[in-house]
């Protein structure tokens, strides 16, 4: 997983004591991409049409592991259901403060394997299938 270029700078703010730039929401909103966005959230192509909408995905991971740095999801993440359009090969998820692709992206990584989503299917990560490790 990489820290989007905004949580970089908004972690080196909080952690220096500077006026930071973590809002006061806790909402996480978990986006899929069919090509992985960069690090300063430019250059991907999110999954569009069939229905689909970012998901909402704050309760869904318990109290981060100190010992590992990492979290795994507690509860079933599962997207809107999907009209009959296909979304495409989804290589990548990121999460962001809104449902909006051009809000600020804490996260970005590529799965572990690509997921071709086609008519008929309808999405949904099991608990403990979503793993965000911090390096």
């Amino acid at each position: 997983m990489a820290k989007s270029q905004w949580a970089v700078t908004a972690s080196l703010k909080h952690i220096t004591g500077k006026t930071g730039d973590y809002g006061a929401s806790d909402t996480r909103f978990l986006h899929l991409w069919t090509v992985q966005p960069t690090i300063d959230n430019a250059s991907g192509t999110a999954v569009s049409g069939g229905g689909y909408s970012p998901v909402s995905c704050s309760g869904d991971f318990p109290t981060v592991s100190t010992s590992v740095s990492q979290v795994t999801n507690n509860a079933i993440i599962q997207f809107t259901t999907r009209t009959t359009a296909a979304w495409g090969t989804v290589v990548a998820f990121s999460l962001h403060d809104t449902s909006s692709t051009g809000s600020d992206m804490y996260c970005v990584a590529a799965l572990d394997n690509a997921v071709t989503i086609s008519s008929g299917i309808n999405v949904k990560i099991p608990v403990g299938s979503l793993v965000i490790t911090e390096s």
